[in-house]
């Protein structure tokens, strides 16, 4: 299998660049730091992993050939990126109505919401179809016939990316975790985060909606 990966001096190019890409913010980490100021620091963790999670869901596409339709039939991608704006808005609007919720009452929406959680963390990284496109376009740089199986080589390649972007969204729940407890420990100063956070998830998705093309 180690004759799938590229030789090592590609290899850590290719996690440089990976974990480069990894930092800057976008939509998921967005979405990991606003969740990660709500509540319980496992909050913000399972949001980091559900994403990672909804990755492999656009790596296992990549290497099946699936995601080539979102390039190249216009109407597809057309769907997709409307379904996540769709979706963006929609959490953004529930994150204001559960704003005035107590943290007790947080507390145990998470205790009861796990499973739903989970699955809305990797719906928001599943929904997007530039994430697909972002792997159709930089996997296959680092690939080689020659190599072997190119879907398995993407596979390798995408899981690795995987691994790197999961590691930084981890991190990043932490920080922000720890910094909201000191810089907003009352009930005021989370439901403001929370109104923020969901005000910037709402907007994203309305930016995403009134966007045309890719």
């Amino acid at each position: 299998m180690t004759t799938l990966l590229p030789d090592t001096a590609q290899l850590l190019a290719f996690i440089g660049a990976g974990l480069a890409l990894n930092i800057i913010p976008g939509q998921d980490m967005l979405y990991v730091i606003v969740q990660s100021s709500q509540g319980s620091m496992q909050r913000g963790l399972l949001s980091a992993l559900a994403i990672g999670c909804g990755t492999l869901f656009h790596i296992a596409a990549v290497s099946l050939g699936l995601a080539g339709l979102l390039a190249a039939v216009p109407i597809a991608y057309s769907v997709v990126r409307i379904a996540g704006a769709i979706y963006l808005v929609w959490l953004g609007i529930s994150m204001w109505r559960t704003s005035g919720q107590r943290e007790s009452q947080q507390a145990e929406t998470w205790q009861s919401g796990r499973r739903g959680m989970f699955l809305q963390g990797m719906l928001t990284n599943m929904l997007n179809p530039k994430v697909a496109l972002f792997f159709l376009a930089l996997l296959p740089q680092f690939c080689d016939p020659a190599r072997g199986s190119m879907g398995l080589q993407l596979a390798l390649l995408g899981l690795i990316f995987c691994v790197n972007g999961t590691l930084v969204l981890l991190a990043v729940s932490l920080a922000t975790h720890f910094t909201s407890r000191r810089l907003g420990s009352s009930n005021a100063g989370q439901r403001w985060l929370k109104r923020f956070g969901g005000s910037v998830l709402a907007l994203l998705g309305l930016r995403l909606l009134l966007q045309r093309g890719q």
